[in-house]
């Protein structure tokens, strides 16, 4: 979105997968400390995440399909 780094935080099958964002900060303290869980997954294996026109999309490999999710 040109002002977060957004990543899939995923534990396996113990814990739900959960999308966070950081703000984009040369200091990497800083990016550390603005970590924010947004919401959790409801997938087996996210495999990947991108960012487009205000949507995110999430590749699960485990059950072969790609999810958009808007409005978070």
């Amino acid at each position: 979105d040109g002002t977060g780094l957004w990543t899939i935080a995923y534990s396996t099958e113990e814990l739900p997968s959960k999308v966070d964002r950081r703000q984009i900060s040369n200091d990497v303290s800083q990016m550390v400390q603005t970590q924010q869980f947004l919401f959790n997954l409801q997938v087996k294996d996210p495999t990947g995440l991108t960012y487009g026109d205000s949507t995110l999309w999430v590749a699960d490999r485990g059950q072969s399909r790609i999810f958009a999710f808007a409005g978070w």
